[in-house]
């Protein structure tokens, strides 16, 4: 039964005390601005043209000092398109509807956390 707070006035239903609705705002507006947040857009869908359903994704170059990365970079690009389920990915550009092309020009590393030993 909900309850005005007030003597005698009640509805059926539930029961909450103007303390339990002010407690539960803060909770619901949390809710309906996660809702709205692009965060859990990202990776769906496409951003691609329709016509484009055969991807080719020939081997990226490498102008950096690490020999055979780019051969893992371009795997991974690889996987991901293919992990989508929406593309054929070519190891060329021959029959594609659309060509990804890329060259790695430097790679670097910044920590992001330290442990007690650094």
């Amino acid at each position: 039964m909900w309850s005005s707070g007030r003597t005698g006035e009640t509805n059926p239903g539930l029961v909450f005390s103007r303390r339990d609705l002010l407690r539960g705002l803060p909770a619901a507006a949390m809710g309906l601005m996660l809702s709205g947040c692009g965060y859990a857009l990202a990776g769906r869908g496409s951003f691609l043209p329709d016509y484009i359903r055969v991807i080719g994704i020939p081997m990226f170059g490498n102008r950096t000092p690490y020999p055979t990365v780019e051969q893992i970079f371009t795997e991974q690009v690889r996987i991901e398109f293919q992990r989508r389920g929406q593309f054929t990915v070519n190891p060329d550009e021959a029959g594609a509807d659309g060509i990804v092309k890329g060259d790695l020009t430097g790679i670097s590393a910044f920590p992001v956390g330290f442990t007690d030993q650094q």
